[in-house]
């Protein structure tokens, strides 16, 4: 199903129906505004993570997983930093700080469900990206780990409305994504796109993001996306059991294609197992 660009009254819509939509948390906004200069920013980096403590031992935590391949125990904040290098502690930070959102508001019980899939996903998207190459990996990781933002802002901001939505999505196995337009004239990815826009996102990844339910990972692309690696990604998240309330469809998963490429049944089964060995070590840093 094609999804269209956001357009200008579909932004007026969502801000007259949901009011002002949710400012990025400071750390958040700090991280998206860095330069690619890590040495120049590592003090400021420091600083600005040391303030707050769990978010501190988040990132030395995260820093030790198995992800990032380390061969000995980072310690402190400041070796994760040098170490790691900037685009992962970019990640990490925009994850620790994107997770304390979905802690927050009475229905941080259902949003906790929507952060696991939101994390399993974007752990996929990256291996996906490694494997198979042509992306940037740490990309392809944030546009996982923020496809379904709208969702978050949606159950936060008109709780109720969103859920009736899920009990329609669980009683039917509609996907959101209809049962959304059919409810409130716009969608999840819409809302995604508004937001992330007034966070200054990059605008390309904002636009993959925007394009993942558009992509069909059974036909074969020009050229690699990231929106196809996040489709891909999200399935993988269903299957592993980390889904958000839509139940995996096995039929998505008759070929899959990255581009031109055909992800083999091996190669498939190897994604699954690496992506749910990586959420399991993972989700144990914001339990």
């Amino acid at each position: 199903m094609i999804v269209p660009d956001t357009d200008i009254k579909t932004v007026e819509k969502i801000l007259s129906s949901l009011g002002k939509l949710p400012v990025a948390p400071v750390i958040l906004n700090k991280a998206l505004k860095l330069t690619n200069n890590l040495q120049s920013n590592i003090d400021d980096i420091s600083k600005n993570i040391s303030a707050d403590q769990v978010l501190s031992a988040r990132v030395i935590r995260m820093s030790n997983s198995p992800v990032f391949g380390r061969t000995f125990k980072i310690t402190t904040l400041s070796e994760a930093i040098r170490v790691l290098g900037f685009d992962q502690v970019k990640s990490i930070i925009i994850t620790a700080s994107t997770a304390q959102m979905f802690r927050s508001g009475e229905q941080a019980q259902i949003a906790q469900i929507l952060w696991q899939h939101s994390l399993a996903t974007a752990l996929g998207a990256r291996l996906i990206v490694q494997k198979f190459g042509g992306l940037d990996k740490e990309e392809a990781y944030l546009c996982g780990l923020l496809h379904d933002i709208g969702k978050l802002v949606l159950l936060q901001t008109a709780p109720h409305v969103y859920n009736d939505i899920i009990s329609k999505v669980k009683e039917t196995n509609v996907p959101f994504i209809k049962v959304e337009g059919k409810e409130l004239g716009f969608n999840h990815v819409n809302v995604a796109y508004a937001l992330l826009n007034k966070w200054q996102f990059p605008s390309n990844l904002t636009t993959q993001i925007s394009r993942h339910h558009s992509s069909n990972p059974n036909n074969i692309e020009a050229s690699k996306s990231l929106g196809r690696v996040i489709a891909i990604a999200n399935s993988i998240s269903k299957y592993i059991g980390a889904g958000f309330i839509e139940a995996y469809n096995p039929d998505i998963e008759g070929g899959l294609f990255l581009g031109d490429k055909l992800i083999e049944d091996d190669e498939l089964i190897s994604l699954r197992n690496e992506t749910e060995e990586h959420f399991n070590f993972e989700i144990n840093s914001f339990l």
